[in-house]
């Protein structure tokens, strides 16, 4: 106004001034807060933001190398983590992000801040990227997927096929043995193929991850590929072991039927935890199947993780009919029903071994992992001051941290494969993209650099030992304060 009004400005010279105003307006950066950021969540308008960068990628949706589904599962989220482990060995994805930055991050992140890579987890990349570049190794080949997968979906098929046929006059008892098989298989495919296909490490075809996936949960289990990649992948694997984020943690310190770390107040409904919590184990398969429904589909949160509109819409309710429908009638309508299977002498005990055996196969592998005396658990803390909400540690030291490794030197891998590599625990977290059959060769590396940077890279020598360490965290867990630090103290001395 002053310049435009000024009589002791020359014409020329208010041009330029006007000129430079209006450029330096229209290149200051705006600024989004989180909650503007995650409105933009859909195929319509997709921001993502990485550190304090807002990056809108709506147009690279169907141009997404990895898969539209990757974007739209992860719009309007903070993608600070989670974006290096999916782009491990290259920089070509940040080059190609910078075209659609928009702004800047205005105030806290959603759930907290880590701190910034020292080094450590940069080193690793290299490293690991190292040892593929001079092996000439491709880090998602789906070879050694593919045979397992076969061999493990014949013994699903192959006993659940001759029990409730009964072709070959079998006994109660060898048939109850054949379900329990069958019932360890169906754990184990959910963590070979269908784990792998939720992390985008079978093979380099999204089509492949996304189908492959849901006919392993959807189909074959009747649970919810959709819920699983927001429980799993957007929560768990950045937010390791933080209560009230991490969905596998407890969502508030007070209520929750399990406790599982010291933030959480005791109760004395918790001095018995660690007896009825590992026999509860086996309701999971059935929890799951449940919270799909409820929580991802209708709630549209699972835990803390916000459902985002790809994941309950039209085509997400037609498919969670059909899939839940199928399996209920190939598993409960067609044994009954069609095979003639007594239901209170042999459907009900039958199908209950199956489906319990799951239930205890897929959580006795996951909670030795992160619940156990060897992990640590962090918090997300808010400064009074600033309002930012912090994390006190580097994320990929954290993954480390907050994790258990058994059974490394396990004869011809055996526990690699019983587990899904799960055994290899601190080595997936890093790199949940990298095929599960790549593990046991690039843990030493990981263990190397860990010993470099002074990370305690947490290791025990079999399974029974690790789930011993499960069970003695519940333990100490179901204990009072008092009690659990004067254990601790005679413990460290």
């Amino acid at each position: 106004f002053f310049v435009k009004n000024s009589k002791f400005v020359h014409p020329v010279v208010e041009t330029f001034i006007l000129d430079l105003l209006s450029s330096t307006m229209s290149s200051k950066t705006r600024e989004y807060t989180w909650q503007e950021i995650s409105k933009h969540n859909s195929a319509s308008s997709a921001w993502v933001y990485i550190e304090d960068n807002v990056y809108d990628v709506t147009k690279f949706i169907d141009r997404h190398p990895g898969g539209r589904d990757m974007i739209l599962l992860m719009a309007g989220r903070d993608l600070t983590d989670l974006f290096p482990t999916y782009h491990p060995f290259t920089e070509k994805p940040k080059e190609v992000l910078k075209k659609f930055k928009i702004g800047k991050l205005k105030g806290p992140s959603e759930f907290g801040t880590f701190k910034k890579d020292s080094g450590f987890y940069k080193e690793c990349q290299q490293q690991v990227g190292k040892y593929f570049k001079d092996n000439n190794l491709d880090y998602k080949s789906m070879k050694a997927g593919i045979w397992r997968y076969a061999l493990i979906m014949t013994f699903i098929l192959g006993p659940w096929f001759i029990v409730w046929t009964n072709t070959f006059d079998l006994s109660f008892i060898f048939r109850w043995i054949l379900m329990i098989i069958a019932g360890s298989f169906q754990g184990m495919l959910l963590i070979h193929t269908m784990h792998d296909c939720s992390h985008t490490a079978f093979g380099h075809t999204p089509a492949i991850w996304k189908y492959m996936g849901r006919i392993c949960l959807d189909l074959t289990c009747g649970c919810s590929f959709d819920a699983w990649l927001h429980q799993h992948v957007v929560g768990h694997h950045v937010y390791t072991n933080i209560i009230e984020v991490d969905p596998d943690c407890p969502m508030d310190k007070i209520t929750d039927i399990r406790r599982l770390m010291p933030s959480q107040v005791w109760n004395p409904q918790y001095r018995l935890q660690w007896i009825y919590l590992p026999i509860l184990y086996c309701l999971y398969a059935f929890k799951n199947r449940i919270q799909d429904l409820t929580q991802t589909l209708l709630g549209q949160h699972n835990g803390a993780m916000r459902v985002n509109p790809e994941f309950y819409n039209t085509e997400s309710y037609v498919r969670q009919i059909v899939c839940k429908s199928f399996w209920f009638l190939r598993a409960i309508i067609y044994p009954i029903f069609v095979l003639k299977n007594d239901f209170l002498t042999e459907f009900l005990p039958l199908f209950l071994t199956m489906e319990l055996m799951t239930g205890y196969y897929l959580t006795f592998n996951f909670q030795v992992s992160h619940v156990s005396t060897e992990v640590d658990w962090p918090e997300a803390l808010k400064d009074s001051k600033t309002g930012k909400v912090n994390i006190d540690g580097e994320w990929a030291k954290l993954q480390i941290e907050t994790s258990v490794d058994y059974g490394h030197e396990s004869p011809f891998q055996l526990c690699a494969f019983w587990s899904g590599a799960l055994n290899y625990q601190s080595v997936h977290h890093l790199f949940p993209s990298v095929s599960q059959y790549h593990y046991p060769k690039i843990a030493p590396i990981i263990r190397k650099v860990c010993k470099k940077y002074d990370v305690r890279f947490n290791h025990i020598d079999t399974f029974t030992q690790a789930f011993v360490a499960h069970i003695r965290q519940l333990y100490h867990m179901s204990m009072a304060p008092k009690d659990y630090q004067e254990t601790i103290l005679k413990k460290a001395n």
